[in-house]
């Protein structure tokens, strides 16, 4: 007999049943953000970190679950104006993943997002550690613009900022 699922969340992983939110700030950090160049991008590589709590997320949550549901809480956060996607570095993600992302953020918000490793790595992976031969796609323009470049414009539109190669 397979055991019925909780209505409100897991009580023992301490996962609540409600979206993750942002942190309440204080008045000397909106001080800070209103001060900063509008050219002038603070941000992290990721919006996944659970250390962050009552800093840029308003309770404890696994990493997991930020990384579902933390971005929008993240992108909040006065001073953090850009994060970066690095799951696309271990392969390209299609434009509705770049827009859902997108879709999470403020108008202003930008993001940084790495190239694969299709396209900048000069040898192939086939087990971490191990190379397996060269990359024919290495720097390959053609397969950049296709697999990267297009999608992540289209999906992020005018929140994106750096691409990383």
């Amino acid at each position: 007999m397979s055991e019925q699922l909780g209505l409100f969340g897991d009580p023992e992983s301490g996962e609540a049943s409600h979206p993750v939110g942002p942190a309440t700030v204080g008045a000397d950090l909106l001080e800070v953000a209103a001060h900063l160049p509008a050219g002038i991008r603070l941000g992290t590589s990721s919006w996944t970190f659970p250390g962050w709590a009552t800093l840029v997320y308003d309770r404890v949550a696994e990493e997991r679950m930020l990384a579902r549901e933390g971005l929008a809480a993240y992108s909040q956060h006065p001073l953090l104006r850009c994060v970066g996607i690095d799951r696309t570095f271990y392969g390209p993600i299609p434009a509705a993943e770049f827009r859902r992302y997108a879709e999470q953020v403020p108008a202003d918000f930008r993001f940084m997002v790495k190239a694969p490793m299709l396209c900048t790595a000069t040898t192939i992976r086939s087990e971490p550690g191990t190379r397996s031969g060269s990359n024919p796609r290495f720097l390959e323009a053609g397969f950049a613009l296709q697999q990267f470049v297009g999608p992540c414009l289209d999906g992020l539109g005018r929140r994106v900022g750096a691409l990383v190669f």
